[in-house]
């Protein structure tokens, strides 16, 4: 298996920033053009982004204060939409004449702050421009001439301290056999051992669980990447979730469950464990303290030969409008967004682009445990680049429905998945 070690970045030279930034990939400025992207635009810059919460939009305010002084005559405007809105937005071309007002606005936009996984049709459909004049690359990443990373995130189990230890156990499960054990005591009238969602916000649950296996969904070659979905990890995966499923140990309703439902779920106790993300901590911590529930690796199967826990890592990166009246004004922007990726990432409270505890969270338990989880783990990204991927995406939960509703043994699932995935990647990705 090819894993991208994400957490191993080399140094940013910013020459318009005085400061050295480690990122997930090298980058170095061109001095000669360091004055030009300078200049200022007498006009402003609209930043599209999807995050929503209020932490964020703050410390976005104060970059735009922050650069605004140093550039009086460029105005930064941070309008944020929803991940699933600018999703949609992004994988479709924009309409050239008649589009909502909606569309019309985030199309306008200067910079995009968003997830990789969707760069194939932003290059499709020329929504950026590149970024390779101006940044020279010395790492295989097909976002590096197209866009600069800015945060990292991961998936976890979650475990509820107080449930786990109210039948006895005293720490986390570490591999299947572990985690069904725990699952199985952990179900009782009202409760369960396993709270599942397939909400379309970002990736399917299974993903996690497929990579901690060591196991990877698409195989790279010379012409693309080719769907490799009933491997055996795989398969192997999907018969375990599926036991879990046919015995009773995950809350019902998998298939129409939110994740605020599912994080309901788990804050009740209703659920002792399920699989979430960094900058979920923050919002559990909120409702149920800092000593009543727990995070570690997602488990792994009991043969797994991997001397490192496997994480799937998502990103968001910033990158230009190849629209944009204002395209050096907006390279400027995004460099200094970049250089600030720490103050981003602990306001966002996940990862910046280097994986290390941001400042401002450096006293805080949870997210110094997770910066050691990051850092000792190996690390994949499978689908930047990779065409179509919230219709792959669509494929694997349509087949799990029917795994879970319908009685579609896991062998069917992966091979269903896998005709599909081929079907939508075509012959030219393989």
């Amino acid at each position: 298996m090819k894993k991208v070690k994400l957490k191993i970045f080399d140094i940013l030279l910013i020459a318009a920033v005085s400061m050295c930034v480690v990122l997930t990939v090298f980058v170095k400025f061109k001095p000669d053009i360091v004055q030009e992207m300078m200049a200022p635009a007498h006009d402003r810059l609209v930043v599209a982004h999807f995050w929503q919460d209020d932490a964020v939009k703050n410390i976005f305010y104060t970059f735009a204060e922050e650069f605004q002084k140093q550039n009086p005559d460029i105005f930064i405007e941070f309008r944020d939409y929803s991940y699933t809105d600018m999703q949609d937005m992004l994988l479709s071309p924009f309409p050239e004449e008649n589009a909502d007002k909606k569309l019309k606005n985030f199309a306008s936009s200067d910079i995009f702050i968003f997830d990789p996984r969707w760069l194939s049709e932003m290059i499709r459909d020329n929504k950026l421009e590149p970024l390779t004049e101006y940044i020279q690359t010395t790492e295989d990443n097909p976002a590096n001439e197209w866009a600069v990373p800015l945060t990292a995130s991961i998936e976890l189990l979650f475990y509820n301290i107080d449930v786990l230890r109210a039948v006895g156990f005293e720490r986390p499960p570490k591999n299947w056999t572990e985690f069904k054990k725990y699952a199985e005591v952990l179900s009782s009238p009202g409760r369960y051992g396993w709270t599942l969602s397939l909400e379309s916000d970002g990736y399917p649950e299974i993903y996690p669980w497929i990579w901690a296996a060591g196991a990877v969904m698409l195989e790279r070659s010379g012409n693309g990447s080719g769907p490799v979905f009933n491997n055996e990890i795989v398969v192997k995966t999907l018969n375990f979730i599926n036991t879990l499923h046919k015995d009773g140990v995950i809350t019902p309703n998998i298939s129409t469950k939110t994740k605020k439902q599912k994080f309901n779920e788990f804050i009740s106790g209703k659920a002792g464990m399920m699989i979430a993300s960094v900058e979920d901590i923050e919002s559990i911590r909120q409702r149920l303290g800092d000593t009543s529930f727990g995070v570690s690796t997602v488990p792994y199967p009991d043969d797994f030969s991997g001397i490192h826990p496997v994480f799937g890592v998502r990103n968001a990166y910033a990158g230009v409008r190849s629209g944009s009246l204002y395209k050096n004004e907006a390279r400027a922007f995004i460099t200094y967004l970049a250089g600030h990726s720490p103050r981003l990432a602990g306001a966002a409270h996940i990862l910046p682009g280097n994986g290390n505890t941001p400042a401002s969270l450096k006293n805080n338990a949870f997210y110094t445990k997770v910066c050691d989880m990051y850092e000792s783990s190996d690390q994949v990204q499978e689908f930047i680049g990779v065409p179509h991927v919230n219709m792959l995406d669509d494929v694997v939960r349509d087949a799990l429905i029917a795994m879970f509703e319908n009685g579609q043994i896991p062998e069917e699932t992966a091979r269903t998945i896998q005709a599909r995935w081929e079907n939508l990647l075509g012959t030219v990705q393989r």
